[in-house]
Order: structure tokens, then sequence, then C-alpha cells
């Protein structure tokens, strides 16, 4: 038996086969922040201004493809949902895919925010100096 046919057997379903990044699954720390890109930037979430967010919080310089394979990997997963949107009506105006939480994802975000941040708190003895990590 295949691991997506196990996977089909436990979840029950065919239509919704539990994954191993379903939403009982922590996000990886990218798919993290875009995720959390998403949310924060509402109707201007869009592969471009995600990507200015990401940079001006995480503080290096991203791959906009970076940003871009993310985005279709989580609408992929049914995580995130798209529309592609008129362009703004100034000179040069172009139609841009704005993206959104599915329900799911949301569900998704919270789950590994509550995870990471359980973490964190048990984790309270350890300071970060420099990209190290020492013990307090």
């Amino acid at each position: 038996m295949s691991s997506r046919s196990v996977l089909l057997a436990e979840s029950g379903s065919a239509k919704e086969p539990r994954t191993k990044n379903s939403s009982n699954n922590v996000l990886g720390e990218f798919e993290f922040a875009v995720m959390q890109a998403v949310n924060v930037l509402g109707d201007e979430a869009y592969g471009a201004e995600i990507s200015r967010f990401l940079i001006s919080r995480i503080g290096r310089k991203l791959a906009i493809a970076q940003v871009y394979v993310t985005l279709s990997r989580l609408e992929k997963k049914g995580l995130l949902k798209s529309e592609v949107v008129e362009p703004r009506p100034v000179k040069g105006g172009r139609s841009r895919r704005v993206f959104a939480l599915e329900d799911i994802g949301r569900r998704a975000l919270v789950h590994s925010t509550a995870t990471r941040k359980a973490i964190i708190a048990s984790s309270s003895d350890l300071e970060v100096s420099n990209g190290a990590i020492a013990k307090a």
C-alpha cells in the first residue's frame, strides 16, 4: 500500500486526504512567515507586497521566486486561496494575484503560532545573541 493510500485510509476520505502538513501539524518556518504576511496584509497580500513585508520583518534578502513558490505550495495544500484582481487605476497598473487564508489555513496558522509560543515559553533559560543561542 502506498503512503498516499495509507493517508487516505487514515483520513477516511478520498476528497480530503490527511497530509503530512495538515492543520494538525506545524507549518515550516518560511511557510509560517508567508501565512502570517498574508494574514496581516489582507487585501494587499500579493507576491511583491508579501516579499517586501517579509524582508522588513526577517531582515534579509529573499528571492521573489521563493515567495511565489511557497504561495503556490500553500495554495495547493488548500491553506490559501487566490484571485486575480483588476489593475489599479494608474498608468501601467497591472493585475495582481491576491492571496487570502482559507479556514483550514487560519487554523493551521493559529496552531503553529500556539506551538511556537509554547516552545519559546519552555525555553526561557535560553538567550539569543548575534544569532547564537546560549544558556542564560
